[in-house]
């Protein structure tokens, strides 16, 4: 499988946590959130393609997953950091969102 990089870029999301200040179990948020970034669930998001933005991921993922997860061998676009200079947008939401439902829709349509 090749994946085509438009040459604006790559439209890239993230995801962050916080803990609402109407929590009613705040102890219980923070073992959670503690959960996350020990890195296990980052080194299964690696396993499917996604990365994780927490260390530790390195000591749940062997070490040629890691080469090609986050190096970049053997997998179109390079390692994570040449892909992430690609990103043209990281917002869910653009601000030409309109257009590109259009060109989304354009695409399916054909």
């Amino acid at each position: 499988m090749h994946y085509a990089v438009a040459k604006e870029g790559y439209r890239a999301w993230c995801n962050g946590y916080g803990i609402a200040a109407t929590s009613r179990n705040v102890d219980l948020a923070y073992e959670w959130l503690n959960f996350w970034m020990d890195g296990y669930p980052g080194a299964q998001q690696s396993k499917i393609g996604y990365f994780s933005t927490s260390g530790g991921y390195d000591k749940y993922l062997e070490p040629d997953l890691i080469k090609q997860v986050y190096g970049g061998v053997g997998r179109d676009g390079g390692s994570l950091e040449e892909r992430a200079k690609r990103v043209y947008v990281w917002n869910t939401r653009p601000k030409n969102l309109e257009y590109y439902t259009e060109k989304w829709n354009e695409f399916l349509a054909a």
